[in-house]
């Protein structure tokens, strides 16, 4: 049976953001993920593998 697991937490800093977004798109050493399972994530949003903290910041600028 497919699962997904959600995890919500604060990141406090552009550095934390950075890391966040380099584990999650794989772009530094994860060892506890299979690498060629890789192609089969899909992100609806964020297309472009952008850092998550930019994304925030532009978010809450538009919202004022």
């Amino acid at each position: 049976m497919p699962y997904a697991i959600l995890r919500v937490a604060k990141i406090k800093t552009a550095q934390a953001g950075a890391a966040k977004t380099a584990h999650n798109y794989r772009l530094r050493e994860t060892p506890n993920a299979d690498a060629e399972r890789k192609p089969m994530n899909h992100e609806y949003i964020n297309t472009a593998e952008r850092n998550y903290w930019e994304l925030a910041t532009e978010r809450i600028q538009e919202a004022g």
